[in-house]
């Protein structure tokens, strides 16, 4: 879990504006894009059980998974440096990552 609030208790104050997170590398290769998704609970102990995670989404006829509003965020991922020879008209380079590196 990279972030908990409990709506009940909680206050604006208590949600950050922005949450950096690190990511290790699992495998050598090209990352075309990051996926990201959440899931909350009603009552406790975590029982009716909101998600969006494409494992828990792909199959159920009541999933999200092409929902615009609840669905998966994702960020398309590219080298971005390779754009900067040449007078910016290179088109971007694929990311690509060894496994181990660490992401920020």
């Amino acid at each position: 879990c990279l972030f908990s609030l409990d709506f009940h208790l909680a206050s604006r104050k208590h949600i950050p504006r922005k949450h950096t997170v690190t990511l290790t590398a699992l495998e050598d290769g090209r990352v075309d894009a990051v996926v990201t998704s959440w899931d909350m609970w009603a009552v406790t102990p975590h029982s009716r059980r909101l998600t969006t995670h494409a494992e828990d989404t792909k199959s159920p006829s009541w999933g999200f998974a092409r929902d615009v509003v609840y669905g998966q965020g994702i960020q398309l991922i590219e080298e971005l440096d390779a754009m900067k020879t040449n007078d910016g008209n290179m088109p971007p380079k694929a990311f690509v990552v060894k496994k181990g590196e660490e992401l920020f």
